[in-house]
């Protein structure tokens, strides 16, 4: 019983340990089948998570409308690069301008390069603005109201772990005075919305505010070649409450990469841009100083960074656990029913000696020839039926096999082989229940005759030690 019992253990401790791995036949079924962001195979590309982000790539011109705070035209205005709070603006006119943006997809990274050509300051502002210490009216030694200026935007985005189609926003670098810096937002992300909407948001802190904007770009025909964004700015500088800073409303139309190039040297050269701000033409990081570095990336892109969705250690279904504590459990009852048997075997096989000991002790029975004669065990049924009813009683039997005569201490070396002894109470309750067949209480003639028939074996071998 104990190999059995140990078989049994053995597998159950290899089921579970095997349990470790999910979507077996006999553990819980991983989470990546029902949810994308366990699922190490789903794709992290922006394309294949949102085909609507297609629409979006590639090169776009636009008109552009500025608001200030009071939802007029924005005005030219003093920029100082080191106090931001004092707003966003810059001296150049604001309230119409064009702009070029290239957007590319590689993957599961996204940038967007937002070129904006601002017209030189009317001369009215150049006048008019009294510059204090750190303000300017022009910027790179530009002259006011002569020389125009090219103001760059870009952001960079990756999918996410999440891997639902959203974007989130790593990175960007604006050159109000420089391309040479990048940094790092405090927030900031995209995703899209029905059919022909986008929405971002961003939020960066610089120069002593932070800056938050929204926008939401929608696509305005059917071939996504035509769309609008609207766009509004809020500096946190002022404690909890938002300041509003502005709004814009920008008029996009799709282009080629050759008029997107043309278009950009054109207007250069119709604002008066100077020749040492007029970057090459931009793609990708080309001509707009640092881009992110491989670092910058991998805080974010699922492609190098460590998913903190992680398919967690599964465990063995409920039904397998029954099962095998099942299986263990027949095992163990086969085993022990099956040793019961055999112990049952051995015990019936002890009181048939034990009867045939006593019967040919009381019997003078000619054993040998395999025959006893009729009349003997008639005549030995009525000795044990004291009360002579055709029926041997419990109190009869015992009277029987378990009484002390002289013929049972002459014979003890007949049952020394067996370990038969004088009977025990249990002994006894046994004998008696392999008679009383029908469990009546009480031992017919016929089940008399039919037990000896059963014990003759016994008996033979009794006789034949009596020999």
């Amino acid at each position: 019983m104990k190999l059995f019992l140990a078989i049994a253990l053995t597998i159950l401790l290899k089921d579970t340990a095997e349990a470790a791995a999910c979507g077996k036949w006999h553990s819980t079924a991983c989470l990546g089948d029902t949810d994308r962001r366990y699922d190490p195979t789903h794709t992290n590309n922006i394309i294949e998570q949102d085909t609507k982000w297609s629409d979006l790539q590639g090169y776009w011109k636009t008109k552009e409308l500025m608001f200030d705070s009071q939802f007029q035209p924005s005005q030219p205005s003093v920029f100082n690069p080191v106090d931001t709070r004092k707003g966003r603006g810059l001296p150049y006119t604001r309230d119409a301008f064009t702009s070029y943006y290239n957007i590319t997809v590689d993957g599961s990274r996204l940038s967007q390069t937002a070129a904006s050509i601002l017209p030189p300051a009317p001369q009215e502002f150049c006048d008019t603005a009294n510059a204090t210490a750190g303000d300017l009216n022009v910027l790179r030694g530009g002259t006011c109201g002569e020389t125009g200026w090219v103001r760059f935007a870009r952001n960079f985005y990756t999918s996410s772990h999440e891997k639902n189609g959203q974007i989130v926003l790593i990175a960007g670098s604006f050159s109000y005075l420089a391309f040479d810096k990048i940094f790092a937002p405090d927030a900031g992300g995209g995703y899209t919305v029905g059919d022909d909407a986008i929405y971002f948001n961003e939020e960066w802190t610089m120069g002593g505010g932070t800056a938050v904007a929204t926008k939401i770009f929608t696509f305005t025909n059917a071939d996504k070649t035509k769309a609008s964004m609207t766009i509004d700015t809020f500096n946190k500088a002022f404690g909890d409450e938002y300041f509003f800073i502005g709004s814009s409303r920008i008029a996009y139309e799709k282009i080629s990469e050759e008029e997107y190039i043309k278009g950009i040297q054109e207007e250069f050269d119709a604002q008066n841009v100077p020749d040492d701000v007029r970057p090459t033409i931009p793609s990708n990081c080309d001509g707009l100083g640092t881009c992110p570095s491989k670092d910058d990336w991998c805080k974010y892109d699922p492609n190098c960074s460590i998913s903190p969705y992680q398919e967690p250690e599964a465990s063995m279904k409920g039904g397998v656990v029954g099962g095998v504590v099942a299986a263990c459990a027949l095992v163990l009852f086969i085993a022990a029913f099956a040793y019961y048997r055999w112990r049952l075997a051995q015990e019936e096989k002890r009181v048939r000696r034990l009867v045939a000991v006593k019967i040919a002790q009381k019997l003078d029975l000619c054993v040998t020839t395999k025959e006893s004669t009729q009349e003997s065990i008639s005549r030995e049924f009525q000795s044990i039926d004291a009360s002579g009813d055709g029926i041997l009683q419990k109190d009869e039997v015992k009277a029987y096999f378990m009484g002390e005569g002289s013929a049972m201490k002459s014979k003890r070396n007949l049952m020394d082989d067996g370990g038969n002894g004088n009977l025990t109470e249990q002994e006894f309750e046994t004998i008696f229940s392999v008679l009383d067949v029908d469990g009546s209480g009480g031992v017919s003639y016929v089940e008399f005759v039919t037990f000896l028939n059963q014990c003759r074996d016994e008996m033979e071998k009794v006789g034949t030690d009596k020999a």
